[in-house]
């Protein structure tokens, strides 16, 4: 069996990482009114924090810093161009479910 010890290190940091970050990120939605309210779409009965996607780019970002920091990932990441797309990706998908929590894209926007 192979040596899992490294990916669950990145695993564990970045699923550490998005714990962190979440009751952060909620605390930063109830203060600036980022709250998806009950409707007939949502199962929720209260109004709940939005952009809570955050976190998982965060745990992410973690992530992928661990990842670089370890020698046993370096055949796999030097010079390897397709985590450039991968980041950019991320970033793109995070910042428009940020914009759509905030103010409510409709569908033709998000495709």
């Amino acid at each position: 069996m192979r040596n899992l010890a490294g990916y669950l290190i990145v695993g564990a940091s970045a699923a550490a990482a998005t714990a962190v970050a979440t009751p952060i990120i909620e605390r930063v939605a109830r203060r600036k009114n980022w709250m998806a309210e009950p409707d007939e779409r949502r199962a929720h009965p209260v109004p709940t924090p939005d952009v809570g996607g955050i976190a998982f780019f965060v745990g992410l970002i973690v992530a992928l810093v661990v990842a670089f920091s370890m020698d046993r990932f370096q055949p796999l990441l030097k010079g390897n161009s397709e985590i450039i797309g991968v980041v950019l990706a991320a970033v793109f998908i995070t910042a428009l479910g940020f914009v759509d929590d905030i103010k409510e894209l409709s569908a033709p926007m998000k495709v």
